[in-house]
């Protein structure tokens, strides 16, 4: 917000005019999307759930958040050291770099509805929503490009578009905050149900449903983390009846349980 207001006066000649200089100014632009793509890591590195619960391809969501901490932080730093020799190709990677944010938070996005049962779990599903999450990336990056390039160039050989893209970064910038909250709201209700479930279970025996394939994985994990119980091992529930009428198979990713006994 503190962006969209700044974005409205002509700080290019501060301080005839304008509020803040233009290198403040790009300043707070990059570097608080740095900021805010490590504070999108930290809130999925301690979600309660595991990365194959958010997406199928935890090789392919990883590398999406590498790439955007490295060019965030690369284009941070090039607009610091020299703006004016390093503005519009800073611009540039950072529009570019809009995919990898676009696709986490789609990715985010389709998670949050798959389990509010949104969006269904099913291959079939799975795959129409990567394909949504992908082509919806690739066009918000390319908005992002043709308003900063489509409207030519001044006298000065300034983009003229670079005040109605900042528009449109910040916009989006919001909607991606609002997303992440939803992220760390959601997470943290989680945790606070899982608890309340503990304390008020019976001391002999807790259950806890694991809706995810990397159960098993999971397993040595919480042997580590609780290290008062005694983690039996995980038993496979009853197989889920698929949208077909039939039964779930084994490679649907049917709910496992795991049972901690004290």
């Amino acid at each position: 917000m503190t962006c969209i207001i700044l974005n409205g006066y002509d700080n290019d000649l501060w301080p005839q005019a304008g509020v803040v200089s233009k290198q403040v100014f790009h300043n707070l632009e990059f570097w608080a999307t740095f900021v805010f793509s490590c504070v999108e890591v930290i809130a999925l590195v301690y979600s309660p759930k595991p990365l194959g619960a958010i997406y199928r391809n935890t090789l392919l969501l990883k590398l999406i958040i590498s790439v955007n901490i490295v060019v965030s932080f690369l284009t941070s730093m090039l607009v610091t050291l020299n703006l004016e020799e390093f503005e519009t190709i800073s611009h540039e990677m950072e529009y570019a770099n809009e995919l990898t944010m676009a696709l986490f938070d789609l990715i985010i996005l389709v998670s949050l509805l798959r389990a509010r049962g949104a969006v269904s779990r099913s291959k079939q599903a799975d795959s129409y929503s990567s394909i949504a999450v992908v082509l919806g990336s690739i066009v918000i990056a390319i908005v992002q490009l043709g308003v900063y390039n489509g409207m030519g160039v001044d006298d000065d050989g300034e983009r003229r578009g670079e005040q109605a893209a900042h528009y449109c970064e910040f916009a989006f910038e919001i909607l991606s905050a609002a997303v992440t909250f939803w992220f760390c709201m959601d997470n943290k209700l989680m945790c606070d149900n899982l608890s309340m479930t503990i304390m008020l279970a019976d001391a002999s025996v807790v259950t806890i449903e694991v809706h995810t394939r990397e159960a098993e994985d999971a397993h040595p994990l919480m042997r580590q983390t609780l290290q008062n119980c005694t983690v039996q091992p995980i038993m496979a529930l009853p197989a889920a009846p698929s949208h077909s009428g039939g039964e779930q198979g084994i490679g649907q990713q049917a709910p496992y349980a795991i049972e901690l006994r004290n």
